[in-house]
């Protein structure tokens, strides 16, 4: 196949979809199919959320919605000793009365679907194209952000983490700003580490002209950004209340040991990780990061770098590395807004084609030392299941 004959394949690719986005219905249809595909492409072995090997998660979760503010004693090396602070999830299920397995994973289901409505209109609002919207939403749908209820099965709630994130990322309203920051830092640490790239969208995103990026954008304080920080500011302080009022804490003994150990040990898996936080998406990553190289904003760069290097450092520091990679989610928005205003719309929907493509191959999970999983696709899970 030459050239000319994939330059044809992606034209006429875009002309389908363009006719499918002037449908009067689109913007439900959208979300649906890509959670179908999502749901086709990997999905969630929820057998296995009710067998013995999960029943020790799920207990711990399940006995904090009794009393989410009393002390649990957990073994210090297992999942339910970091839960005293993941208090989003067990406040939500208070609310709504949820009180088994099945109805938790009922409620990562309708979190999968409402990701799926922010999404496309997250990126319709930066690239200000229902086609390059409908490409990348579906991009998403094939990578592991679109197929998290495979991990969430274990009571992770990574999709209220995402959903909360992508929120923070779309609002405008900074009342909804600081409640999405917040429930998503107590969905996850993991979101509060990724703020720094929430952050770094602010100032993109305030910063009409790409050029003018550079070290004093950083202190140009968008109202987004204050709030940001004030929610950094409400996180912690609500945090220390709940220790000092309450007592709860999260397992730190031989906290740094372990980390460099585990550090050391993982770090042959780490370019097979790093690829899958993003997938398809690393192109435009590399093509915002080629930009910004060639003008020379090495401040900029520079900051990006250690928002970027603190959340890959967290990931290849724990085992589930591609659970934590991909919390680098808020780079896919950044470098899109990056690359939406130098390239013409043509060139950008031609890139969110490829980004499609290469995010099209299977989900891949990579854990520990060397640990790679695929995550299933829906024909061989049902056939997996039915054989036990």
């Amino acid at each position: 196949m030459d050239q000319n004959m994939l330059v044809r394949f992606a034209e006429d690719f875009i002309r389908v979809v363009d006719r499918l986005t002037q449908w009067k219905y689109a913007a439900w249809l959208l979300p649906l199919m890509a959670v179908a595909c999502s749901l086709f492409t990997a999905f969630p072995s929820s057998d296995l959320a009710n067998s013995q090997e999960m029943s020790e998660n799920w207990g711990a979760l399940l006995e904090q919605v009794q009393d989410p503010f009393s002390v649990k004693d957990h073994p210090s090396a297992s999942h339910a000793a970091n839960m005293a602070f993941r208090i989003t999830p067990v406040l939500l299920a208070k609310a709504l009365g949820l009180r088994s397995i099945n109805a938790f994973l009922i409620l990562q289901g309708v979190a999968l679907v409402l990701l799926f409505f922010v999404l496309p209109r997250l990126f319709r609002k930066i690239s200000n194209d229902p086609v390059v919207s409908w490409l990348l939403t579906f991009s998403v749908s094939f990578m592991f952000v679109g197929n998290v209820l495979c991990s969430d099965y274990r009571g992770f709630f990574e999709v209220l983490a995402f959903l909360f994130l992508a929120g923070t990322l779309l609002f405008d309203s900074l009342f909804l700003i600081l409640g999405c920051s917040l429930l998503a830092f107590f969905t996850d640490e993991r979101a509060l580490i990724a703020s720094g790239l929430v952050y770094i969208f602010f100032v993109v995103e305030r910063e009409k002209d790409v050029n003018a990026l550079g070290l004093a954008s950083f202190f140009r304080f968008s109202p987004k950004m204050i709030v940001l920080m004030a929610s950094w500011v409400v996180y912690f302080s609500l945090r220390f209340f709940l220790s000092y009022r309450f007592g709860l804490k999260t397992n730190a003994t031989g906290l740094v040991d372990y980390l460099l150990h585990t550090t050391i040990k993982q770090i042959n898996i780490f370019p097979f990780a790093l690829w899958t936080g993003l997938e398809g998406f690393w192109v435009i990553v590399l093509i915002a990061f080629a930009h910004l190289v060639t003008a020379r904003k090495w401040s900029f760069v520079a900051l990006c770098s250690v928002a970027f290097g603190v959340v890959v450092l967290t990931a290849i520091w724990v085992f589930d590395i591609t659970r934590s990679m991909a919390y680098l989610m808020p780079l896919i928005f950044i470098s899109l807004a990056i690359v939406s205003r130098l390239q013409p719309l043509k060139n950008l929907r031609v890139i969110s084609v490829v980004v499609l493509v290469f995010s099209f191959f299977p989900t891949y999970y990579a854990a520990g030392v060397d640990h790679i999983g695929w995550l299933y696709p829906m024909p061989l899970q049902l056939l997996r299941m039915m054989a036990m």
